[in-house]
């Protein structure tokens, strides 16, 4: 809601409901749009993905940056995350970003042949 509008896109953190539905709220950005996410918000209290929760930004264009972040937990690789979003959630496709807080960059170079763009979140830290 708040993205200066020269941007040239904007992304949206969503890793709690709140979060879900306060992007619902806002209006639509004008620029390409995404959501990072954990998928917390599109799942039930037991993990279970709930693609009804996610149709709704789907339908507003958002894509979706899955927070792949193997050092917190190796259920959330890319590959994983991928799943999850396109098989399980609905969108057609999703970019991982890499957190490398935990994990260094190293160890994700096993999936940049099968995503290569991705983001890096923390990314200074590489500098």
């Amino acid at each position: 809601m708040n993205t200066p509008a020269d941007a040239d896109f904007t992304i949206a953190e969503c890793e709690s409901e709140g979060d879900r539905l306060g992007i619902l709220a806002a209006p639509r950005p004008a620029m390409h749009h995404a959501i990072i996410t954990n998928f917390t918000p599109m799942t039930d209290g037991n993990g279970v993905p709930q693609p009804e929760k996610a149709k709704p930004l789907i339908d507003l264009g958002y894509e979706c940056l899955t927070e792949s972040y193997i050092g917190d937990s190796p259920g959330m690789n890319p590959d994983d995350m991928n799943f999850r979003a396109t098989q399980q959630l609905g969108w057609s496709r999703s970019q991982p970003v890499f957190g490398i807080y935990n994990a260094p960059l190293a160890d994700y170079q096993q999936y940049v042949s099968r995503f290569p763009a991705y983001g890096i979140y923390l990314a200074e830290y590489l500098l």
